[in-house]
């Protein structure tokens, strides 16, 4: 039960099948209906470990996910490998994931962008991206402030 479980991701199933294991190990207590009253102890030791231990784990699950917490790094690579092997995507940038329960979201702005104006900059006299940079660094840091990301759109 706890492979499906896991197999399909589910967090109740998965509670689940560990207090059917939970409900086993206290049924141990049983043996000393047969006379091995030294097993007694040991097997609700057992079973105390088990439910002090689902409940460690489940409840701190549940406060990640009442906090918004982003995707691991190793699932949010596979996700951007995923887009960037897309036809026609040539970049993905400034990604933006979290688990709701059960659920990964995805906040994807998605725009085009025709050309690439490091390489062929726009027509007229707007200024390269390289240099509004360095003007907004520059009043920034009379300030004692940086910046870590910058977006600029035409």
């Amino acid at each position: 039960m706890l492979r499906a479980a896991e197999r399909v991701r589910s967090a109740l199933l998965i509670a689940n099948a560990w207090h059917a294991r939970s409900d086993a190990a206290s049924s141990l207590s049983g043996i000393i209906m047969i006379g091995w009253r030294l097993l007694d102890p040991i097997a609700a030791a057992i079973a105390g470990f088990m439910m002090a231990r689902m409940g460690w784990t489940f409840g701190w699950d549940a406060l990640q996910d009442l906090s918004d917490r982003a995707l691991d790094l190793a699932e949010t690579d596979k996700l951007r490998m995923l887009l960037t092997s897309t036809p026609g995507i040539r970049d993905v940038h400034e990604l933006r994931t979290r688990k709701m329960g059960d659920l990964a979201i995805v906040d994807t702005l998605i725009h085009v962008d025709p050309e690439n104006d490091q390489i062929n900059p726009p027509p007229g006299r707007m200024p390269m991206r390289s240099a509004v940079s360095d003007a907004v660094s520059a009043l920034l840091g009379a300030y004692g402030l940086t910046y870590n990301a910058l977006n600029l759109h035409i």
